[in-house]
């Protein structure tokens, strides 16, 4: 499941349905240039036990409600 830059830890729920991804998105350099990506939180969401990739919707949060303070 694509999920966003550089997913660097997961937390699911107990039943496995709702999993919590940490986007780090730590910067690089490609052809030259410097690549920043913005982090966030991936809230990966399964809508019955069955686990595959039809059978789940994705949201990204963000923090820009934060960046001036």
């Amino acid at each position: 499941f694509p999920v966003g830059p550089l997913p660097d830890m997961i937390l699911p729920t107990s039943n496995c349905r709702t999993v919590l991804i940490a986007l780090e998105a730590e910067a690089f350099a490609r052809d030259g240039n410097l690549v920043d990506p913005e982090g966030g939180v991936g809230l990966l969401k399964f809508q019955s036990t069955n686990i595959s990739a039809s059978n789940y919707s994705y949201k990204r949060l963000n923090f820009h409600n934060f960046n001036n303070r």
